[in-house]
């Protein structure tokens, strides 16, 4: 959705369906000392993670034209995304990627 409020100042606003490709490595580490015991007990597993998950996100801009081609543009971008369970050893770790929020501006040149 756009509108133009005056013939240079303009806003822009959208929102649709977004997917991120993520992945993570797990490692986890455990030592264990034993007093009278001349060596230690080190245990090291590690994970690696990779997953497809749907999202959203929605943006606002605000622009200002400095002439038919040129503009300047100011905005606020939010995405949010589902969460998944790693595991390894027996430990999970959840990681949430909702809530990603961002700010940006520039230029803008109709060609």
């Amino acid at each position: 959705v756009q509108a133009m409020l005056t013939k240079s100042l303009g806003i822009q606003a959208s929102a649709g369906a977004a997917v991120a490709y993520v992945g993570t490595n797990y490692k986890v580490y455990e030592k264990l000392e034993i007093e009278g015991v001349l060596a230690d007990i080190a245990i090291e597993e590690t994970s690696t993670y990779s997953k497809v998950i749907p999202g959203y996100y929605a943006n606002v801009d605000a622009a200002w034209m400095l002439n038919e081609r040129t503009g300047l543009f100011a905005g606020a971008t939010y995405e949010g995304f589902g969460d998944y369970e790693q595991t390894v050893g027996g430990r999970t770790a959840k990681v949430e990627l909702n809530g990603q929020a961002g700010l940006r501006g520039g230029m803008s040149i109709k060609f």
